[in-house]
């Protein structure tokens, strides 16, 4: 039987929770109209959205990028 571990689970149920106040916290702000969805998707998106994009902008090796920065400068 496999291990869970205490973090991982409690994450999950956090993010249940969050999800779920999110969605009735839009719905007295916006009333039940077109908005409410627009709002939780982008509220719920951002912070993956932008640990993710973080995280790849530190991945990216700079050596590299200013390797093809001269090369498309003296090809163009």
């Amino acid at each position: 039987m496999r291990r869970v571990r205490w973090r991982s689970c409690s994450f999950s149920h956090f993010f249940v929770f969050t999800a779920i106040i999110v969605v009735v916290l839009a719905m007295v702000w916006f009333g039940t109209g077109s908005m409410v969805p627009v709002f939780v998707v982008a509220v719920l998106m951002f912070p993956g959205t932008y640990l993710n994009t973080a995280d790849g902008w530190r991945s990216i090796d700079t050596a590299k990028v200013l390797a093809w920065t001269l090369v498309s400068i003296f090809i163009i």
